[in-house]
């Protein structure tokens, strides 16, 4: 790293003990340790900036490493409160999201070599500082997740039917479950085990997945909870701080409204 870059880390760490770095359809959070037990429905790629392990727990079974992969939809425990972490997250809505929540592999984590990622080190260092452009972010995390992704099988094409019906949440997230099988012509039942299927994920997680996605497009824009709410679909702040902390695990204001960790996206000022 640097000499202006370390001494600009070591500036920023005194007011920040995170950065989130919101890109299209995922995230990049780099914090000086990571702790949280939840059933999150992103797929997660964890990896230790200073090589240092930590412990991770996933149905059941607990492993140590520096670097993970995590399966979407299952409960994790991540123990790593001591350890700077970069994690990537994968929305629903991402396009390698597939790759992870349908691989034949019956594990639920994958161990990663850590070496994998070795020359991404002095962009994670800037990411953990707020240095970071949110294009450089994105680019960072396309990187990680292009290098992952060749690590797993070959998925299947995705049938043109699911494709259409993503297509339309994507106009609409609120578009009725009803609606969307009438567009395929399957049956709403056909519609919802084939979806599952195809894409690792019910077809209303996904929906609700597609708002929280929004959401998260908002932060670091200055509005409050009820704004965001309301302009990514949902009927209240309450029910969307419901739907928020089930998927993430957290409360919104933990991250939106917290004076400790900055955020950096693509669509805000930040």
């Amino acid at each position: 790293m640097s000499t202006l870059l370390n001494l600009s880390s070591r500036l920023l760490s005194l007011s920040k003990d995170a950065w989130l770095h919101i890109f299209s359809h995922g995230f990049l959070f780099v914090g000086n340790g990571l702790a949280y037990e939840s059933m999150r429905i992103t797929a997660s790629i964890l990896i230790s900036l200073t090589g240092e392990p930590f412990e991770i727990e996933v149905a059941g079974g607990r492993q140590r490493g520096n670097a993970f992969l995590l399966r979407p939809g299952v409960w994790r425990c991540i123990a790593a409160q001591d350890v700077p972490i970069v994690s990537i997250g994968l929305c629903p809505t991402h396009d390698t999201f597939r790759a992870f929540s349908t691989c034949t592999d019956p594990v639920d984590a994958w161990e990663l070599p850590r070496e994998l990622f070795a020359d991404c080190d002095d962009r994670f260092h800037a990411a953990r500082a707020g240095l970071l452009s949110p294009m450089e972010a994105a680019a960072t995390s396309s990187l990680v997740i292009d290098r992952t992704r060749q690590l797993l099988p070959q998925t299947a094409p995705l049938d043109p039917r699911i494709e259409r019906v993503r297509e339309l949440l994507d106009e609409a997230p609120d578009t009725s479950m009803k609606r969307l099988a009438g567009e395929v012509e399957l049956s709403y039942h056909r519609l919802s085990h084939l979806f599952s299927q195809q894409m690792g994920i019910t077809l209303r997680m996904y929906a609700i997945s597609r708002k929280l996605d929004l959401a998260a497009m908002m932060a670091g824009q200055g509005l409050n909870l009820t704004q965001i709410a309301l302009n990514s679909g949902f009927a209240d702040s309450a029910h969307f701080c419901r739907t928020w902390m089930r998927s993430i695990g957290s409360p919104p204001s933990a991250l939106l409204s917290s004076q400790k960790v900055g955020i950096r996206s693509l669509y805000g000022p930040g």
